[in-house]
Order: C-alpha cells, then sequence, then structure tokens
C-alpha cells in the first residue's frame, strides 16, 4: 500500500488526494476537486468511500492518537517534512481544518483537561472550569508559555527523516514546486499521472488560494520585529496562536506583556510597543 506520512497540520490529505484522483489509481470518472472554506482536502476519503473504492492510498501521522501510521515491509512510504519555519502554520492548520476551531476541545486533545485546570489555577489563581468562558488573556499567556514545547513534539524534523520512505519532500515542495514534485513522487511510486496538467494547476492554484495560515509564523516574526523597531504595521494575528506566538517571541527578546485583563490584542505594532517592558 501507499502511505502518506506527514506531521498534523502539514497538507496530508491533499497531496493524497492528488496522487489518488490524478493517477491510475482513481476509481471511476474523474471528479474536479473541491474545497471547504478552510482549504481542506479532508473530503478526500468520504469520496473514495462514496464510489465503493479500495483503499490503496493512506495517510497518518507517527505517535499522534486517532490518525497514528503503521508500516510494512511492503508499504511504499511518501513522507513530508515539517519546516522551521512554518510550524505556526501547521498548527493553525489543524485547528481550523480538524478542530473547527473549538479551542477548548483542541487543547484537550494534547493536554488532559485535569492538567489544564491544575495550570490555569496555579499559574493564575484560575478556579472555574476550562471552558469558552475562560478568559483570553489567560489562555494566552498560557499558551505562550508552552507552544514552542509542542512544536518540538509534533513537528519533529528528525522524527519525520528517520521514517523509511520510498521519497522524501518538505511542505514548501507542496506551495513552491508542486507540479514537479507530483511528478517525481509519481515516478518513484510507478504511477502514471492521467489527468491534464493544466486541471492539476487550476486545482493546486484555488489550493493555494484558500491556504489563509500559510506563512502564518513568518509573519508573525516580522511584526515582533516591527514592535522592536518602531515600524508601525497592522498585526497580522489571526489565531489566539498567533497572538501566542507573539508573546513568546516578546518575552525570548526580553520583553513581557501587560497583559492582564487583555482580552482583546492590540491591532497595530505600535499599540503593542505601548503595552510591553524590559525584563
Amino acid at each position: 500500500m501507499i502511505k502518506i506520512c506527514h506531521p498534523p497540520g502539514c497538507y496530508g490529505h491533499y497531496l493524497t488526494r492528488s496522487i489518488y484522483n490524478y493517477t491510475n489509481l482513481r476509481i471511476g470518472e474523474y471528479k474536479n476537486f473541491e474545497f471547504d472554506k478552510s482549504g481542506s482536502s479532508h473530503i478526500h476519503f468520504e469520496d473514495v468511500k462514496s464510489i465503493g473504492g479500495e483503499l490503496k492510498i493512506y495517510r497518518g501521522h507517527l505517535d499522534h492518537p486517532g490518525s497514528n501510521i503503521t508500516f510494512n515491509s511492503n508499504d511504499d512510504v511518501v513522507t513530508i517534512l515539517p519546516c522551521n519555519n512554518h510550524r505556526l502554520d501547521y498548527y493553525n492548520n489543524q485547528f481550523d481544518k480538524w478542530a473547527k476551531k473549538a479551542l477548548c476541545e483542541y487543547i484537550t486533545s494534547q493536554l488532559q483537561e485535569a492538567e489544564v485546570v491544575q495550570k490555569l489555577n496555579q499559574g493564575w489563581g484560575y478556579n472555574d472550569k476550562f471552558n469558552d468562558n475562560t478568559p483570553i488573556w489567560i489562555l494566552r499567556e498560557f499558551f505562550s508559555l508552552w507552544i514552542i514545547d509542542c512544536f518540538n513534539d509534533g513537528y519533529s524534523i528528525e522524527k519525520y527523516k528517520n521514517v523509511k520512505s520510498k521519497i522524501q519532500i518538505t511542505t514548501q515542495d507542496i506551495f513552491l514546486n508542486f507540479i514537479n514534485t507530483l511528478y517525481t513522487i509519481c515516478q518513484n511510486l510507478k504511477l502514471s499521472i492521467n489527468i491534464d496538467e493544466s486541471v492539476i494547476t487550476k486545482n493546486h492554484n484555488c489550493f493555494l488560494n484558500l491556504q489563509k495560515y500559510h506563512n502564518s509564523q513568518l509573519k508573525c516574526q516580522q511584526w515582533v520585529d516591527n514592535i522592536l523597531n518602531n515600524k508601525d504595521s497592522v498585526s497580522p494575528c489571526q489565531t489566539i496562536f498567533d497572538e501566542s506566538y507573539v508573546q513568546h517571541l516578546l518575552r525570548e527578546a526580553g520583553f513581557e506583556l501587560q497583559c492582564d485583563g487583555l482580552n482583546i490584542f492590540p491591532n497595530t505594532s505600535s499599540d503593542m510597543k505601548k503595552l510591553i517592558y524590559k525584563i
């Protein structure tokens, strides 16, 4: 079986969908791609089931409950490697595409709820339940303290590099060189592409246009640089995790944020500059 191994949020559904639908793996007539508003390709396996297709290609993550992937000696494995400058992108993808922005459910899929409650109590004196009413400013600061550990654990390049693979690509290969990457993968898997390249390009452009979290991490890094260098610009933050990452970067640069009660994040770098102080 062909298996696509990838970290969460690293476009594994899209690559799996492409390999299946553009090659001789496909059963039945080709159907044009549709994406949901988040740019997700999670619909792919429902499409395959609807036509009674045999599962010839599968995808999953390493050490991930509910979507863990295992390998047999006769598997042809394609591994998607994460890139260190895009880990926030992947985390946001997973939050939106998989968790549908249900914040509490997303967090408790990674940390035990009892652990979250204990940490919020110890660190912020918060004694109520962890739910949608938990103050955003507390959650933001809490997330900012462990988000890098989460990145290091979930998006370990070395862990995915160690997978015995037929071919390895990076997420940037999908964004910057998809057509050539697809042909190289299919050549290695001995698959023949039977869809016109113009169709693939059209679908891929649609995919790209919907990836609203691509470069989230780089944009947040640039915004922090603007804050510290008095260059006014609008916040690029789209999620609480973007905001948490900004707070983490400011702390790394030697600045704390006056965050008590700050449920609405500043919208400009000049406004943010007024709220930070040297540690």
